[in-house]
């Protein structure tokens, strides 16, 4: 497993890391994964200014508590709402990844053995080619670091990011 922390590039710094991170989350991942633990608010300072992150959470509505008759009416968002999921529920996620429910990305480091190194090793690890010999079902796409080796995620350096 290739090691994140090995690369020495001047340009990779952790706040870049983190920015560029967050940059292929919005534009690839979050079409299928959610942040649901993640509120916007923590990525002020790691990520993205304060000002940056007000402009990405107001362009997300969100449900104000109901008024004195119960109704309950859109706001813009704000820094300590949390990142909102591309699904309304499990069962639409499901519905849109042929039966497979995306996980949430929130507590993938810590969820998965080697952390950063896993995450690292996994979304750098499509090769151009399938090795010889392995047998990848249609539709999905394979990633030696992925268990089972064939996953629903497109490979995001061949994106347009």
């Amino acid at each position: 497993m290739p090691l994140y922390h090995s690369l020495q590039h001047s340009w990779l710094t952790p706040y870049n890391s983190l920015r560029r991170g967050f940059q292929v989350y919005r534009e690839v991942c979050s079409s299928c994964h959610s942040l649901n633990r993640i509120p916007w608010r923590s990525l002020v300072g790691n990520t993205h200014t304060v000002d940056e992150m007000k402009a990405m959470a107001e362009e997300n509505e969100y449900d104000t508590e109901p008024n004195d008759e119960g109704e309950i009416d859109k706001r813009p968002g704000k820094l300590s709402d949390y990142i909102p999921p591309p699904y309304k529920n499990d069962e639409a996620a499901r519905a849109a990844n042929n039966g497979a429910l995306p996980p949430d990305l929130s507590l993938m480091v810590k969820a998965k053995h080697g952390g950063c190194n896993y995450i690292f090793s996994l979304l750098t690890g499509y090769p151009e080619e399938p090795p010889p010999g392995a047998v990848v079902p249609a539709g999905l796409n394979f990633n030696p670091y992925f268990p089972g080796t064939g996953e629903l995620c497109i490979h995001w350096t061949k994106t347009s990011i």
